[in-house]
């Protein structure tokens, strides 16, 4: 089956999951399980066919929770946990699961992303060349890959909506059954197939979204550094320094939004080829075999649009759509984007699981790859 027809065959089998959620649109609360004596939990579980290019077709089951970290105060934000297992065609298995919770009155926020991969994979090797010129397959690119992350991120409000804080990254990656062409490379010669990397790091974050989750309005501007060190236990010692910036603007009325992102990642020093700044991931340049374009720095931006729609009696349906387009860049360094450029478009299906909470669905498409995305929250 080739590249686009699996893609349209998990199109046509979510389309049919979106006609069973339609049908439901009368019941209040579907997908919506209080838990609990004063119902402060709230769960709405999660199981549908996605397809990206690394993974291929597979199923997902998951779902997303959410609480407040004290019900008796209105006005603080609902925290969410969600989380996601999938299995796909080609053996892949993911789980993932992603926090963002609010304490103390919003003045202290505990987040975390938790990765774990066990999968086919291909490796292209470092630079936007070899990502388009470097033939995949059994003797060029395929290995089996395991990967491990862990990144939590402690953020205290410093005054008004500045808040400062620290992160942590432990994650880990091993590699069995390398191609010849992989085998060869001299960054994965240089790292080897084994790495473990531990990093600290600051991180400063300017934040007036009106829900973090899913913002109408505000700015979010997130500056962070980590140093892997080997002092704490990595592998390899180097620095990686991350910016994103995210605006969002509501339009002629509540549920319809234009958000734009730009984002980037610069790392130095003894980088693993594991731990190179990627693109291809659900949430920036979706569309991209994750890890076929791979190098010390990365840049893209998102313009995206967002839309809400009403029932019959002028009140927002739980049901919405998305579209964006997008540009992205990786080199050696910010001079050497000339030329490396990976363009980018996509649409999307929102379901609004719980209030300003929304199961995602996009098929995204980049430079020769699409893929079939299913997710909780908007992807910035």
């Amino acid at each position: 089956m080739t590249t686009f027809n699996k893609v349209v065959f998990g199109s046509v089998i979510m389309t049919l999951f979106a006609s069973s959620v339609i049908a439901e649109e009368q019941k209040k609360e579907f997908l919506r399980y209080p838990l609990g004596k004063d119902g402060n939990y709230v769960l709405s579980p999660v199981i549908g066919p996605m397809y990206t290019p690394e993974m291929e077709f597979g199923l997902a089951l998951g779902g997303l929770l959410t609480f407040s970290t004290d019900p008796k105060k209105e006005d603080l934000p609902r925290s969410s946990f969600s989380a996601f297992f999938i299995y796909s065609t080609n053996g892949s298995m993911t789980v993932s699961s992603f926090l963002d919770s609010f304490w103390l009155d919003d003045n202290l926020r505990v987040n975390f992303e938790q990765w774990f991969k066990d999968m086919p994979d291909n490796y292209w090797g470092v630079g936007y060349d070899n990502g388009v010129n470097v033939d995949d397959g059994p003797a060029t690119t395929e290995y089996d890959r395991t990967w491990f992350q862990f990144k939590p991120v402690v953020l205290f409000r410093a005054f008004g909506d500045l808040f400062a804080g620290v992160n942590f990254d432990f994650n880990h990656t091993g590699s069995e059954d390398e191609a010849e062409g992989m085998l060869n490379d001299a960054t994965f010669q240089e790292f080897g197939e084994d790495n473990t990397n531990i990093g600290v790091g600051l991180v400063l974050s300017y934040d007036t979204r009106d829900v973090t989750v899913n913002a109408w309005n505000g700015i979010y501007l997130n500056f962070s550094t980590t140093h892997y060190l080997d002092a704490i236990g990595s592998d390899n010692e180097y620095d990686v320094v991350e910016v994103d910036y995210r605006q969002y603007k509501q339009l002629w009325r509540e549920g319809t939004t234009l958000t734009w992102n730009i984002s980037s990642r610069y790392s130095e020093g003894d980088v693993p080829w594991a731990e190179m700044s990627q693109v291809g991931s659900p949430f920036d340049l979706r569309g991209y075999t994750w890890g076929r374009f791979r190098d010390k720095t990365m840049l893209y931006g998102l313009l995206e649009y967002r839309h809400q729609f009403l029932t019959s009696s002028g009140e927002l349906s739980r049901h919405g759509m998305a579209g964006w387009v997008g540009m992205g860049f990786i080199g050696e360094d910010y001079g050497d984007f000339s030329g490396n450029d990976l363009p980018n478009a996509g649409i999307g299906y929102r379901f609004e699981l719980q209030k300003r909470m929304n199961l995602r669905v996009d098929l995204g498409v980049g430079r020769d790859n699409a893929g079939f995305y299913l997710s909780i929250n908007e992807a910035f």
